[in-house]
């Protein structure tokens, strides 16, 4: 398992052309236990790692945000909802709310100030419980010099299919 997050960025660097590979590789594999070993080594993983230690996530990605999320936010801060917005909140090319601000504005000391009221894009992240992981592996693989939970999941999870960094789809 590594966690230390510059070894993480490099290793990412390195294995760039091995992971789109890989991603050919899982497009062969059956659907249902793919998603089945992610749950289960994301499980392992995310019990070993804190998410709360590393905060790396915090520093690179921008969640976006609902309503609801704004809703909670505004409270917690005590600001009106269009001083919020203005200060916090910027809309992407999708029209999508976003925190203004990397790293997030509100991380202070690697912890988030905001935890137990964090938007849900960020309660969700890494995204790695839900089903129709290979169909999402693009979005994930995005994250993978981003979060050592998802690194090591798919680390573990080449090791669990027998992936070799030379395969080809082809040979399986």
């Amino acid at each position: 398992m590594i966690i230390d997050i510059t070894e993480i960025e490099k290793l990412a660097r390195k294995r760039r052309s091995e992971n789109l590979r890989f991603i050919a590789f899982l497009k062969e594999k059956n659907k249902r236990y793919i998603d089945h070993l992610v749950m289960e080594l994301n499980k392992y993983f995310s019990a070993e790692i804190s998410c709360t230690a590393c905060g790396h996530c915090c520093t690179k990605l921008r969640p976006i945000l609902a309503e609801s999320d704004i809703d909670q936010l505004v409270k917690v801060t005590k600001m009106t909802r269009s001083k919020f917005k203005k200060e916090y909140i910027e809309m992407d090319e999708e029209g999508d709310m976003l925190f203004k601000n990397l790293p997030c504005s509100f991380l202070k000391n690697n912890k988030c100030t905001i935890y137990h009221y964090r938007p849900e894009d960020c309660q969700e992240y890494p995204n790695l419980h839900k089903i129709d992981f290979v169909e999402r592996i693009f979005g994930i693989m995005e994250n993978y010099s981003i979060c050592p939970i998802v690194f090591n999941v798919i680390e573990a999870l080449k090791d669990r299919l027998d992936f070799k960094s030379g395969s080809k789809p082809a040979d399986t």
